[in-house]
């Protein structure tokens, strides 16, 4: 990237603006890892032809929206090798919220690390749609240059930016996180409720459930449910946890002791599964 692109895209990362939202307690999504892509790995993937770059460019310098976001699509979709520079051109020149959307999407699917600079610039966008795609992409890369730009949004007015930024520690295992995401819960933020569960370390566990009465229910049944799920927290913790979910009312402990049970096979016969399943059953009894 250039110098004279890095202050357009400067000048344009300022241009939207949006009302935000307020969330529920969501669980931590496991399925995204970040990775890392070298340059010889890019340099395997197939390259788009001169002809065709440049037919796609004149398409992205249009006018026509359908058919950009059509282009846009077809880049982050088909892999190439020299695709992201195009997606980058989009944005250092600003485009519309659709687009813009569109081409940072694009870039997380294409998952170069060429577009981390880009990515981090647009996660101070104003437009709060725009910063949430934005950390969502860098979420996926395991280039530690992401770590502070997401911890950045850690502080976000946005709950749903917030809580992408938080996914995405979470998803690196960024154990530096962890205090910030502890003082967020006890501020009763919801964003953080499923992250932090599955990254504090389980010596927190005391702690976390110690704020039971001073934030909201359902964000600590979230937090103690994420804990639950991992391999690492040992059978004496797990019935701590199973302990709290059962004197915890309202459907995300329910939830969370009923994933616990249905993760376990019918014939463990651990006692945290029993008790969890007890207490799933007289929850089925209340009417």
């Amino acid at each position: 990237m250039t110098n004279n692109w890095r202050v357009v895209i400067g000048l344009t990362c300022c241009l939207l603006t949006a009302p935000g939202a307020t969330w529920g307690a969501v669980a931590f999504d496991r399925s995204m890892a970040p990775v890392h892509l070298s340059s010889a790995g890019r340099a395997r993937r197939p390259l788009l032809g001169t002809d065709e770059l440049d037919r796609l460019r004149d398409v992205l310098a249009g006018t026509d929206q359908t058919a950009i976001l059509a282009a846009i699509q077809a880049l982050g979709d088909g892999g190439a090798g020299n695709a992201a520079p195009l997606l980058v051109e989009v944005l250092a020149v600003g485009a519309p919220v659709p687009v813009t959307v569109a081409a940072i999407d694009a870039l997380k699917k294409l998952r170069d690390p060429t577009s981390v600079e880009v990515l981090a610039l647009y996660a101070g966008n104003r437009g709060p749609e725009i910063r949430r795609h934005a950390v969502e992409a860098l979420g996926i890369f395991a280039d530690g240059r992401v770590v502070p730009v997401l911890m950045d949004r850690l502080g976000d007015a946005v709950v749903e930016v917030r809580g992408a930024a938080a996914q995405a520690l979470a998803t690196r295992g960024e154990k530096t996180a962890t205090p910030r995401m502890l003082a967020l819960l006890r501020r009763n933020d919801a964003a953080v409720a499923g992250p932090l569960g599955a990254l504090a370390p389980i010596s927190l566990l005391s702690e976390i459930s110690e704020l039971r009465g001073g934030i909201a229910d359902d964000n600590l049944a979230t937090t103690l449910g994420e804990l639950l799920k991992r391999r690492d927290v040992p059978e004496s913790g797990r019935m701590e946890i199973v302990k709290a979910l059962s004197g915890i009312p309202g459907p995300a402990a329910t939830t969370a002791l009923i994933e616990y049970v249905g993760m376990l096979p019918p014939q463990d016969r651990r006692a945290s599964r029993s008790e969890a399943q007890r207490s799933v059953d007289e929850r089925a009894k209340q009417p």
